[in-house]
């Protein structure tokens, strides 16, 4: 019995596929009159023997509608098409557009637009994360005072949009936290990351002609009698483009092409670092050379696992989020570690700092301080290989009443990414919190999927024939793939994290971790990419009568072989659909809403 439900399962979805896809108008048919019709002969067949009583609804199974109505489409009204085309599928369209993409090759710019209509969680998800990344780096350094934290989590969370790494050499980072000579080099990644992307007219003028097509919409629903194929499914679906259009501008993104990277190698060149003996500080480019302190990952750098990483465009945020955690975690820590020992008066050079407005003990331009002792200052304890030899592995915290208490302090600190640490000084593979705001995003982003698509499929349930019709089944499975698609490249970039090499007995998982990113990163693209070109053609040719057949007006897929109720766009006003089509819009847009809410609740405030 379980097979040959799943057989004639299977069927109905290939019909639906080649009805879809496959559509030819050779044959026209006019499924209103047909309707009209043969509920006509019903009537009068009825009242000849019951005058009394109305007639019942009229009920066909698909092989009476072939031989009644014909196997062909309906009549294609070109002005129909045109007007919905007008009304609601461009602007729409156009509204997608105005999402920021900004890769370099503009085929990367194709891909991430069909993944961002096929799968709305993905899309959701890398904007929520990102502002989640953003208010959590920002609340941590909240109560440190210490040179340049100020506008670090401001330029820091900035950098989500670009692949980046920590230098393997330990005194590059240190010395542009622990030197004030480095404070230029934190104001231009300052200002980098406040020129985002803003309100411009050509988004004004996208965001006012969709609200107008969706209100339109509505009104249509209670001033025309026969509303026909305008597509009130389609609008709730796609309602989900608004909340992420309006949530990158809020949360913000490149405004052009390269403009991080450009920002980041021009602050590099102006950082400073410690030397070996004490100093003055020279420049990190000409002591070290091609070295950055926080470098851009080049194509070279990455496995295939971690490809995505590499992807400018914001959708592909997803895939960055657990490398990104890790640095924002590394520069906190060694940032709240100097801020705790300049506050104790803890200094690392024979002359007393000076004491800054807030009371924190700080280094000043006149202090030279050596590489070991920035690495100490601010909680890196030990000295890896690629250090001097002539630098003494010692602690050179003076001795002081306080001196026991910093120790317990500013225990050794494991540095994300540095390619030298010895077996006990594994990095932390999750930084704090992470997985916490992962399972947020990823619920909030599928509760915008779902509850958008969710009100379309509450619409085309409704429609006739009522059930699992065509429309309603061609939703669901787009909803599916785009999920599926979801799920698919989250677990891809969790994979391709875990895979990263390692010391240890996890190492030999991380071959097969690799492996296991790479296949579910190509599926879950194949997935959304199919979702999103499927959701746009069945947008595209839903105005031309696809669905207007006997196939798609008598059988539904959770009542295959029984007769349904024939009701043609002529009838369908007089069973009361009206409220479902203004409940999905209502349940769509309110949801959207309250996406956007959450942005714009949860991303920190910009100084």
């Amino acid at each position: 019995m379980v097979s040959q439900l799943l057989a004639s399962f299977r069927v109905d979805i290939l019909i639906l596929f080649l009805l879809v896809t496959c559509p030819t108008f050779a044959h026209a048919v006019n499924m209103d009159a047909c309707g009209d019709r043969l509920r006509e002969a019903q009537a009068a067949a009825w009242n000849a023997t019951n005058p009394s009583v109305p007639p019942p609804p009229l009920k066909l199974t698909y092989q009476q509608c072939l031989v009644e109505c014909g196997g062909g489409f309906g009549n294609i009204s070109w002005s129909v098409f045109s007007q919905s085309l007008i009304t609601w599928f461009i602007p729409w369209v156009a509204l997608s557009f105005q999402i920021p993409f900004g890769a370099e090759d503009p085929l990367d710019d194709v891909f991430a637009f069909f993944l961002t209509v096929g799968s709305p969680a993905l899309a959701a998800y890398s904007l929520q994360i990102t502002q989640l990344n953003a208010r959590w780096l920002s609340q941590i350094f909240s109560d440190i005072n210490y040179l340049h934290s100020a506008g670090i989590p401001t330029a820091i969370s900035a950098l989500q949009h670009i692949p980046i790494r920590l230098s393997h050499n330990p005194a590059l980072l240190p010395s542009l936290i622990a030197l004030p000579q480095n404070r230029e080099y934190w104001r231009i990644l300052l200002r980098s990351a406040k020129k985002i992307r803003r309100w411009s007219i050509p988004i004004v003028v996208n965001f006012v002609w969709v609200v107008l097509s969706a209100l339109l919409t509505i009104i249509d629903t209670f001033s025309t009698p026969v509303p026909g194929e305008i597509g009130y499914g389609i609008v709730t679906t796609l309602a989900y483009l608004l909340p992420i259009t309006i949530g990158w501008l809020h949360v913000g993104s490149e405004p052009e092409t390269n403009h991080l990277r450009d920002s980041l190698e021009d602050a590099s060149c102006v950082a400073l670092v410690a030397a070996d003996k004490g100093d003055e500080p020279v420049s990190a480019e000409r002591l070290i050379g091609p070295k950055r302190a926080i470098e851009i990952v080049k194509g070279v750098d990455v496995d295939l696992a971690s490809k995505d990483e590499l992807k400018t465009n914001p959708i592909y945020n997803y895939a960055r989020v657990l490398v990104w955690s890790q640095i924002a975690e590394t520069i906190y820590r060694l940032t709240r570690n100097a801020s705790v020992k300049a506050e104790m008066g803890l200094y690392v050079d024979p002359y007393p700092p000076t004491v800054n407005g807030m009371g924190a003990n700080v280094a000043t331009e006149g202090q030279n301080w050596a590489a070991h002792e920035v690495i100490c200052y601010c909680g890196v304890e030990y000295i890896p290989s690629e250090m001097s030899p002539r630098v003494p592995h010692t602690n050179v915290l003076p001795s002081s009443p306080g001196s026991s208490k910093s120790q317990n302090m500013s225990a050794v600190l494991p540095l994300p990414l540095y390619d030298n640490h010895t077996e006990n000084q594994e990095p932390p593979l999750w930084a704090a919190g992470v997985r916490w705001r992962m399972v947020l995003a990823a619920s909030l982003a599928l509760g915008l999927q779902w509850g958008t698509t969710g009100a379309g499929l509450l619409i085309f349930y409704q429609m006739h024939p009522v059930g699992l019709g065509c429309r309603t089944t061609a939703l669901m499975i787009y909803g599916i793939l785009g999920t599926l698609s979801f799920f698919l490249m989250l677990a891809s970039s969790v994979l391709a994290h875990l895979s990263r090499p390692r010391s240890g007995l996890q190492h030999r998982y991380s071959r097969l971790q690799e492996v296991g990113a790479i296949l579910s990163r190509w599926l879950g693209k194949t997935l959304g990419m199919i979702a999103g070109l499927g959701i746009l053609l069945i947008s595209l040719v839903q105005p031309l009568g696809i669905f207007d057949n006997c196939w798609c007006s008598t059988m539904t897929f959770d009542r295959p072989a029984q007769a349904v109720a024939f009701m043609t766009g002529n009838f369908v006003s007089q069973w009361g659909v009206f409220r479902y089509w203004v409940g999905g819009l209502t349940m769509a847009f309110a949801i959207a809403s309250l996406f956007g809410l959450s942005i714009y609740l949860g991303a920190p405030r910009r100084g």
